[in-house]
């Protein structure tokens, strides 16, 4: 029989453990008879490999309402399968940011907020606290509500509907006083007028 010696602790040591991450990602690409290359990524919790979560994305072109068209890493599908609320879905975020970096994209992302998968819990608000927006004001004031509240929003809150990281940045209002504003608005007309008249 033959023997191997080992020096003691060979495999496994206190410094080999810290160097242990808490999850791994790993990567493979499906490629479609249309062209489409989708990629699919798969976070494993080191800790319980039984805890995971998937991550399809792909290139792609959006119209965001402060940049207008730009490229963009679009999540098709994000799912913690079994085990949600392990924070996978965050490190899939997270790494999403990076791999738009990767691609020349500024970290730019979005994704298409459902309702189809489970209706009693849509991800709008998961997407809301990681910081992503759907750039409509009145909407995320409301995604705001429920993230101070720590609820759930249902099919009945929230429509499908597309998020955008970074959030997308609204337009900044004017704050002149509205006195000032007009008198502006009243000089620039007759100098307008005055050089029509010239």
């Amino acid at each position: 029989m033959l023997k191997c010696k080992y020096p003691k602790n060979y495999f496994i040591t206190r410094q080999s453990l810290q160097k242990i991450p808490d999850h791994f990602i790993f990567k493979h690409t499906t490629k479609y008879s249309s062209g489409l290359n989708e990629d699919c990524f798969t976070a494993v919790s080191t800790k319980n490999p039984k805890e995971k979560a998937v991550m399809y994305c792909y290139p792609e072109q959006v119209y965001r309402r402060d940049m207008g068209w730009v490229n963009s890493l679009y999540i098709s599908y994000l799912d913690s399968m079994d085990h949600p609320r392990r924070g996978l879905g965050t490190v899939l975020l997270n790494f999403a940011t990076k791999y738009s970096e990767q691609l020349g994209y500024n970290g730019r992302f979005h994704v298409e907020a459902s309702n189809l998968k489970n209706e009693e819990e849509v991800p709008h608000v998961f997407y809301k606290k990681f910081g992503m927006n759907t750039g409509r004001r009145s909407i995320d004031k409301q995604l705001d509500v429920f993230v101070q509240q720590g609820k759930n929003a249902t099919y009945m809150d929230f429509k499908t509907m597309p998020m955008f990281y970074p959030p997308i940045q609204y337009e900044i209002k004017d704050k002149t006083p509205l006195l000032k504003r007009i008198i502006k608005s009243i000089s620039h007309y007759f100098s307008l007028r005055n050089k029509v008249q010239e």
